[in-house]
């Protein structure tokens, strides 16, 4: 069976993307990064699953030109 990620999961690596502007298979590799560099061994979800469920969830994107944007993970 697939994995079930939580919508706060999904939604961090949304933000995340949106922050850096990535592209959804970059994204599932700066979350992958950062899980290992903080030595979890927990499931990345993958680009299609982010695709999926990008489109049920409402992510705050920041606007260019706009104040700095304060992410903590």
């Amino acid at each position: 069976g697939q994995p079930c990620y939580s919508d706060l999961a999904i939604t961090t690596a949304l933000t995340l993307r949106a922050v850096f502007r990535l592209a959804l298979r970059q994204t599932e590799g700066l979350i992958g990064s950062i899980l290992q560099l903080l030595a979890l061994t927990l499931p990345v979800p993958d680009h299609t699953t982010l695709s999926r469920r990008a489109e049920t969830l409402e992510v705050l994107r920041p606007k260019a030109g706009s104040e700095p944007v304060h992410l903590l993970v």
